[in-house]
């Protein structure tokens, strides 16, 4: 007999606590809504009256609306008493839903020696934003407790594995037990609006790779965890039936019932969703962007098929890409893919299988974008029989739990928004504060105790901390102020370390508006001759076209302040907070043992034409500052433009992209074979 430790809270009063946060007070809703493209382009300040419906928070999705009516429909209210339909309708008004939102994940402690785990369960609501969810330092997603781990030595081996299941489902429902009354009656709660609501808190999502869907759902691992869709067709796109959670489980008690084995359902007969209510646990499965798409169809499936037998050529042409911010091997695949197959249809299944993975990642979704993913995935379905045909694929079929499930991401996306909000990327980020910190603050025996101790330390500070920001926007006076404890989101510290550092070592930076640059040039000063001689002919021309100068006027007797790079910040495309993406520029020559770096870049060629219409590709060799001699010399020109960059461009882009891989082909444009 072994003695195992289950560490857990209260979880209605973390919702509580949750529902009750003054910081989340602009960032929280309590009802379902219903947004259209038209309130985004209001928000964006933009001129429009589409009235397609957007699918972004959860709730503007079909779940909680779903969800949030009455529990006994009017016909069978009026066979009640009259003073039992009193009752409930007070409890309804004025009533609402906590969608809850559970995480759990297995994680290592130890590096290179032990084998120390722990598995965390982390607990949100949805009415939070799923920004604010999203970002750590927030807060707004809370460690529920920690979960059993043993290797089950003192059953047999054959055994160990269901015993597993049992044990996560017995400690799963010991840790969720609050919520069974709690979401049948309905708990008061005071909301961060100041208002005191009946709250009903609902399990509605799940987030787990797929092992721990399949430990959830009861299922074995080779079956999909949501319908019934038999292991040998999974490779097909087919549209199967849901689970139901009642006949599943009827299923599973019943041994005499042949269901569970056809359905692929392991023998565990209390699973911990059998109490909850209102929950559909094969419904709360949601998208999982990391494991399922990024390392699953795309790493572990889609690049060892197109990159067999060319392991080396790929290699070769990853290393000829010239390095830029954010570059990402997703990003730049299908570009080092062309000429690597004869067969086009390997471009057309990889280019649909990443349009998939693009579309997935969009903030929010319109019926538009949810008909390209169906589109997507039927190209990827149709020519996915190439990789059979040229042996790439062995053995010879597609039953891939993590590629059918490919298929429910629209009806997730429908039911609970878009995929960014519900992704494990958050947990397994969560795993580094509520898991591997607090392992190595302890002394490695009885690490658990140590860690809920260290962990609670930090809470009540951050308490604390929260209060004083508090007290201090309302103006109350405290012993401490709120002014030492930093501004209210502190996500720098969760930023890219690279950015952190290069800002912190430049701390001499003008920021001109929209663009970052240096206030010393990284190439120092060089003579008009000096630019003649690096970019070509053609510089000195070009700039005198550019001041409105005659042609033939000369420069060589100015001097100009050569730059590096400078840096951007460019605000997100759908107005999205938080969502700012960080650019950097660069132009500069081969020194020594570094090559040359010259970024290429989008620029708008005209404002009144859509697409891609707009704009041109060119390669920026040079990043100068005018004279204020010559400065002064461009009309209405401020300081903040006196900075330009010489460019060299690229052919227009073509009417029509190319038909399997759907990209555009460019050259260098030369006048005069210059």
């Amino acid at each position: 007999m072994k003695k195992l430790d289950l560490w857990v809270r209260d979880p209605v009063e973390v919702v509580a606590d949750l529902l009750g946060n003054p910081e989340f007070k602009n960032e929280m809703v309590y009802a379902p809504t219903e947004e259209t493209l038209q309130d985004t382009l209001e928000e964006l300040h933009l001129q429009g009256s589409e009235m397609e419906r957007v699918f972004e928070e959860m709730a503007s999705a079909n779940w909680w609306s779903r969800v949030q009516v009455c529990s006994v429909e009017a016909k069978e209210m009026s066979s009640l008493p009259v003073a039992m339909q009193t009752e409930i309708a007070k409890k309804i008004e004025g009533a609402t839903i906590a969608p809850i939102i559970l995480a759990s994940d297995k994680t290592q402690l130890s590096t290179f020696s032990g084998d120390k785990q722990a598995w965390p369960v982390y607990l949100t609501v949805g009415n939070i934003n799923k920004a604010v969810r999203r970002r750590p330092s927030r807060h707004a997603v809370v460690l529920l407790g920690y979960l059993p781990i043993s290797k089950l030595h003192c059953f047999k081996k054959e055994n160990r594995s269901l015993q597993g299941y049992w044990l996560f489902h017995f400690a799963m429902q010991e840790l969720l037990k609050p919520l069974i009354e709690a979401g049948r009656e309905g708990v008061m709660m005071t909301c961060t609006d100041g208002f005191v609501r009946r709250v009903f808190p609902l399990l509605a999502a799940y987030i787990a790779d797929h092992p721990e869907q399949c430990l959830v759902c009861c299922c074995k691992e080779n079956r999909c965890p949501t319908c019934t869709v038999g292991w040998q067709e999974q490779g097909r796109p087919l549209t199967s039936c849901y689970r139901d959670p009642g006949e599943s489980l009827n299923a599973i008690r019943d041994q005499d019932d042949s269901r569970a084995a056809q359905e692929g359902l392991r023998d565990v007969p209390e699973p911990f969703w059998a109490g909850l209510p209102y929950a559909n646990i094969f419904n709360c499965i949601v998208p999982d962007l990391l494991h399922q798409l990024h390392k699953g169809v795309f790493k572990d499936h889609l690049v060892k098929w197109v990159t067999s037998g060319h392991e080396d050529e790929i290699d070769a042409r990853f290393a000829r890409v010239p390095p830029y911010q954010n570059l990402q091997m997703e990003k730049i695949f299908i570009g080092v893919l062309p000429g690597l197959h004869d067969d086009p249809r390997v471009m057309a299944a990889s280019r649909a299988i990443l349009d998939f993975i693009y579309l997935a990642h969009y903030p929010s979704h319109t019926i538009l974008t949810l008909e390209q993913m169906q589109e997507a995935l039927a190209d990827f379905h149709k020519h996915k029989q190439v990789f059979i045909d040229l042996g790439l694929r062995n053995p010879a079929n597609f039953n891939i739990p993590k590629v059918h499930w490919m298929v429910h991401y629209i009806a997730s996306i429908v039911d609970f928004g878009s995929c960014d909000g519900l992704s494990t990327e958050t947990s397994e980020c969560l795993h580094i504060d509520f898991a591997k910190l607090g392992y190595r603050a302890s002394n490695r025996k009885a690490y658990l105790k140590q860690m809920v101790t260290w962990l609670t330390r930090r809470e009540k500070i951050q308490w604390f901390q929260m209060y004083l920001r508090w007290s201090a926007v309302h103006g109350l006076q405290t012993r401490a102020t709120a002014g030492d404890l930093g501004p209210l989101d502190e996500c720098e510290q969760y930023e890219d370390e690279t950015e952190l550092l290069e800002h912190e070592d430049s701390p001499e930076d003008n920021f001109f508006g929209d663009y970052t640059i240096s206030r010393c040039p990284g190439l120092g000063i060089q003579s008009g001759r000096e630019m003649i001689t690096a970019l070509g002919l053609s510089f000195e021309p070009t700039l005198a076209a550019f001041l409105g100068h005659a042609p033939g006027s000369s420069f060589q007797q100015f001097d100009f302040s050569v730059f590096t790079q400078f840096r951007r910040r460019l605000p997100s495309l759908r107005g999205i907070k938080y969502d700012d993406t960080s650019d950097c520029v660069h132009a500069a020559p081969a020194t020594g043992t570094c090559p040359a770096l010259y970024s290429t870049v989008l620029y708008v060629d005209n404002e009144d034409t859509d697409a891609l219409a707009g704009y041109c590709v060119a390669q920026v060799r040079a990043i100068f500052a005018l004279l204020p001699l010559l400065q002064q010399e461009r009309l209405a020109a401020t300081e903040r433009q006196s900075h330009l960059a010489f460019i060299e461009l690229f052919t227009p882009f073509p009417a029509n992209p190319d038909k399997h891989s759907k990209l555009y082909h460019i050259s260098r444009s030369y006048s005069n074979r210059a």
